[in-house]
């Protein structure tokens, strides 16, 4: 899962400065520095203030304030992701995380064991549009009618033949990933120029690194008869097994994954001002009445469902890179889950972030849709912010179709 992070609206609070031991002398003069406008010259004053004062929430804060409004956005964006990490209960880190996070939405990534390690995700940051599959593409009329590719599954995770300017390459199907993400390692084994200089954008996931430079530059990728030009993908220095292909290659089709086939089907979604006036199109309250059918919202481009644990619902991103289904403690805590310790198994996960430590344990039931499994195993992690992830253990025995155009996903047992 991929969303892009980029810094549009700073929200500002009237942040009460406290004169610490740093703040009495550099810090009078960097505040009044800040107050009149001076942000790159309240850089220097700020920067040597945390050196030396690593722990001063209110200097971390305006330092990020100050690197913001410089146009340093990528080294903001660090120290916003310091404040709501390392000081959640702060007012400096509550406002940290609404300007990282404006819609409310702490995202996290996709999530592999050790043992897959093919579909780690890049994930959100600050605003992004809210109308990715809304419309469609540039290219839309270019697209094929339909299309149908094979996939390999390795463990639990789905792999596809792809094309980048002409060179093949094997990629994750990742419904989670909000763009395709590479590693310059794999612009590199392709032969291809990766991007220079400092990183435009942030992406958060799983791993214990924190917030990851990435680059978007542009590139020819085909899968089977699609072939999609100069599209935006998002690069990072260095991302750890295949690269992803992620919703902006797909999200113009409605695509049946057929895991006894291992089968993909992609048909070309009705034009949006076609749904917009068809009379069969498909409802709210029919998907409601058919139990095959899944409604899902957009966070992003991410799919958002909402499943049962032991009764109880919370809402999950619907994510095939993610080779198993993982929480956090926090969500474990948010739905009351006991679990006893010699159920437990040790698991490392991995993400664009580095490893992280979790575990896993059964819970009683879960349940989505038609699908309801009693004596599940979930995964917890302990490098992970946001929504839960749904993956391919939960439903990987089940056939399914996602309807982008009525934002349904229709299930048929195989």
């Amino acid at each position: 899962m991929i969303r892009i992070m980029r810094l549009l609206v700073l929200v500002w609070f009237g942040l009460v400065v406290s004169c610490s031991s740093a703040f009495c002398a550099d810090g009078a003069q960097a505040v009044a520095l800040f107050k009149q406008g001076k942000y790159k010259e309240s850089l220097p004053l700020f920067e040597k203030i945390v050196r030396e004062k690593p722990n001063d929430v209110n200097a971390i804060y305006y330092y990020a304030v100050a690197l913001h409004r410089s146009g340093k956005v990528v080294e903001a964006k660090l120290k916003y992701y310091d404040l709501m990490t390392r000081f959640p209960a702060t007012p400096a880190g509550q406002q940290a995380v609404k300007i990282l996070f404006p819609s409310g939405a702490r995202t996290p990534a996709s999530s592999h064991s050790s043992q897959q390690s093919g579909s780690q995700d890049q994930r959100a940051g600050f605003a992004s549009s809210r109308h990715g599959r809304e419309t469609e593409s540039s290219d839309y009329s270019s697209l094929p009618r339909e299309a149908r590719v094979y996939f390999k599954r390795e463990g639990n995770s789905l792999f596809v033949d792809a094309q980048v300017n002409n060179r093949p390459i094997t990629m994750v199907f990742d419904t989670g990933a909000e763009m395709c993400a590479f590693g310059k390692n794999h612009l590199r084994e392709l032969g291809i120029q990766p991007p220079q200089g400092a990183p435009t954008g942030m992406a958060s996931g799983v791993g214990d690194g924190g917030l990851i430079g990435t680059w978007t530059m542009r590139a020819d990728i085909k899968l089977g008869g699609i072939l999609r030009k100069n599209m935006p993908i998002s690069v990072q220095e260095n991302l750890p097994g295949s690269p992803l292909l992620g919703q902006t290659f797909f999200k113009d089709f409605r695509y049946t994954i057929d895991n006894g086939a291992n089968s993909i089907h992609f048909v070309i979604k009705q034009p949006a001002t076609a749904v917009a006036t068809a009379t069969r199109g498909y409802s709210p309250n029919a998907a409601m009445a058919d139990r095959y059918a899944v409604p899902f919202t957009l966070e992003g481009n991410e799919m958002i469902v909402t499943a049962e644990v032991n009764g109880r619902a919370i809402p999950m991103i619907f994510d095939t890179g993610a080779s198993t289904t993982v929480f956090t403690m926090t969500h474990i805590k948010q739905l009351g889950l006991n679990y006893n310790e010699d159920e437990t198994e040790a698991e490392r996960h991995v993400g664009i972030a580095g490893e992280t430590a979790g575990f896993s344990f059964p819970v009683s039931r879960m349940r989505l849709g038609p699908i309801e499994k009693s004596n599940f195993r979930i995964s917890v992690t302990q490098g992970m912010n946001g929504h839960p992830l749904l993956g391919q253990t939960f439903y990987g025995d089940w056939q399914y179709s996602i309807d982008n155009a009525n934002k349904v996903i229709h299930f048929l047992r195989r």
